[in-house]
């Protein structure tokens, strides 16, 4: 069984708009055989864009998030401090013209990279890091 762990835009996509995810990495959440993770970094993130109406779910937001969890038999992954030291040891990279400090990314890279685990996330700043990213 492979470990893969959602971003918080690949879950909220799995929420609201799974038929934006594409065909592989759709291919990878419905498979069995994958074990998928979900950091409790990205509800935390997740609740924040919810309280500032910058997302929105068709149910109340903990009702959603516990349904898809149900749902897609997804693990979570606590923040642990061996991940806050990992983060901490990862520079800041200018990414496209900007700093990219992001404090909720740079957790859960740091999780991946502390876990070893391939991350599905659309986001085009995590290719940078040395992790494995899928989406297309």
């Amino acid at each position: 069984m492979t470990n893969i762990l959602l971003d918080t835009i690949a879950f909220d996509f799995l929420i609201n708009t799974p038929h934006d995810i594409p065909k592989t990495a759709q291919n990878l959440i419905e498979n069995a055989k994958n074990n998928l993770c979900l950091s409790i970094v990205s509800i935390w993130e997740m609740s924040i864009q919810a309280a500032q109406q910058k997302i929105t779910f068709a149910k109340p937001f903990q009702e959603a998030i516990r349904e898809e969890i149900v749902k897609h038999e997804i693990q979570l992954i606590d923040l642990s401090i061996e991940d806050t030291h990992v983060q901490a040891l990862m520079p800041f990279l200018t990414i496209h013209g900007k700093l990219h400090k992001d404090p909720f990314d740079r957790i859960i890279i740091a999780q991946a990279i502390q876990r070893t685990l391939p991350v599905i996330s659309c986001d085009s700043k995590f290719p940078f890091y040395p992790i494995q990213v899928l989406w297309d």
